[in-house]
This record gives structure tokens, C-alpha cells and sequence, in this order.
């Protein structure tokens, strides 16, 4: 009996330690904090070596992927305009401040951080569950956020925009030939001082082309344009429930 309750125990006490799915907007802990100064970094593509279980492959080229990243600094910077509560840093006025600064740093000592270790978390179903289970607790990125926050005004949090995926296939699906191009953002604000995840956003979007076998093949028909794929990731739901951020 005694054996069979340590073993109901230990069960229990797994579910409660291990969470291998995230959820959006204000993160458990953090209701009602809204950080005073966030630097804005630039758009970047997730590190490919710190994969979770649901992230799709990137198969578009280099170019792709930067038109995307500027389109996305773009929103988010006019995502901050005529919002009182929301004071953040701008990307140019992020680099001007480390450009200054004693501390020898780099944005990119970003992706660096996030290397693959062995004890990240391969069961994380999304970038949530894996940024506080795999990238969370690292020392060296708690250093980082730190010398950055020094460097950059005493910034509270970063705000992160991530391109983490995008991708172009063509299928034939019985009969019905598809040309389709998909991408995936996210945003994290992270605490500069302990680098907990205070909110996070993201949006997929999947914009597929449609004709029928009869009338074309599968290496003649078109993909959609990428601003078909713009229209629908950067709209207004990708800051839902953002610290201090006001809906007009």
C-alpha cells in the first residue's frame, strides 16, 4: 500500500513540474506589470538549433526571410505609436546605446546564447514551454540581459520579434493542385533582470493557391504573394493582452 501511494505521489508531482505547452499574453506571475522602458531589438529568425516540437521547417531563401523581418519591425514600431503606457526604445535607438556603451555587447551574442544543450527540453510542444525550460534558466543569458539592460537606459524588458518560420510547397491533393506559402511570428517581453517571459504573441499564417489538375500542372501553377501573408499575421490580435497597451 505504501508503495502504490509513493507511486500516485510521484505522478502527481510530475504533472505538477513538467509543462510541455505554453499559452499566450501575459504569462503566469506577471498580471499587471507593465515595464517602464523595453528595448525594441530587430526582427531576427528563431536559432535554428533550439527546435521544439511543433515548429515547422524554413525552406525560403535568406531574402525572403529578411523582407519578412522588415516588415514585421515595421509593425511593431507603429505598434507603439499613440500608446501612453507602452515606452519602448526604438531598434536604431538600441544600437546607438550599445554603439556608446563601455560594455562590450552585440545583439548577437542573442542567437549565441541559445545553442543547443542537451538539457534542453525535446518534449516542449512551442516556443513558450521551451524559452522557460531551455533558455530561461541559462546563467550566461541572464548575464546577457543584464549587461544589455546596463547598456541600453536601464531597459526593464526586451521586446523580441521573432520570424519562426517560413516556408513554400506545392502538393497535389486528389486532384486539386496547391502552390502555398506559409510564415510565423511571435513577440517575447522578457525581464531584463530575472528573464522571465512576461508576454508573448505570435501569429501563423498559411495562404494557399488553388487549381485544378485539369487545367495546369503542379510545376506551372503560382505561388501567392508574400504581402497576402503580411495581411494576415501583423494585425492587431498579435498584441493581444500586451502590458499597458490600450485598443482604440
Amino acid at each position: 500500500m505504501k508503495f502504490i501511494l509513493f507511486i500516485i505521489l510521484l505522478g502527481l508531482n510530475s504533472c505538477k513540474t513538467t509543462n510541455h505547452s505554453g499559452t499566450l499574453g501575459v504569462q503566469p506571475g506577471h498580471l499587471g506589470y507593465v515595464p517602464a522602458r523595453i528595448a525594441i531589438l530587430p526582427c531576427q529568425a528563431w536559432p535554428n538549433p533550439s527546435r521544439y516540437q511543433s515548429l515547422p521547417l524554413t525552406n525560403t531563401t535568406k531574402e525572403v526571410q529578411d523582407s519578412i523581418c522588415k516588415a514585421f519591425n515595421d509593425y511593431v514600431l507603429k505598434g507603439f505609436s499613440a500608446q501612453p503606457y507602452m515606452r519602448g526604445y526604438s531598434p536604431n535607438g538600441v544600437q546607438k546605446a550599445l554603439a556608446a556603451s563601455e560594455e562590450s555587447i552585440s545583439t548577437d551574442e542573442l542567437t549565441s546564447s541559445w545553442t543547443h544543450l542537451a538539457a534542453d527540453c525535446n518534449q516542449c510542444d512551442d516556443f513558450i514551454s521551451f524559452y522557460r525550460q531551455s533558455i530561461e534558466p541559462r546563467e550566461n543569458w541572464i548575464a546577457f540581459l543584464s549587461k544589455f539592460s546596463k547598456a541600453v537606459h536601464n531597459s526593464d524588458a526586451i521586446l523580441l520579434p521573432l520570424l519562426m518560420h517560413s516556408y513554400e510547397r506545392k502538393r497535389n491533393d486528389r486532384g486539386l493542385l496547391i502552390a502555398e506559402r506559409s510564415a510565423g511570428v511571435a513577440m517575447m517581453l522578457i525581464d531584463t533582470t530575472t528573464g522571465n517571459l512576461l508576454w508573448a504573441g505570435a501569429r501563423n499564417a498559411l495562404v494557399p493557391n488553388k487549381v485544378l489538375e485539369d487545367r495546369t500542372s503542379l510545376q506551372n501553377i503560382s505561388f501567392p504573394d508574400w504581402q497576402s501573408s503580411y495581411d494576415r499575421l501583423f494585425i492587431e490580435d498579435l498584441w493581444a493582452s500586451f502590458p499597458g497597451r490600450q485598443v482604440f
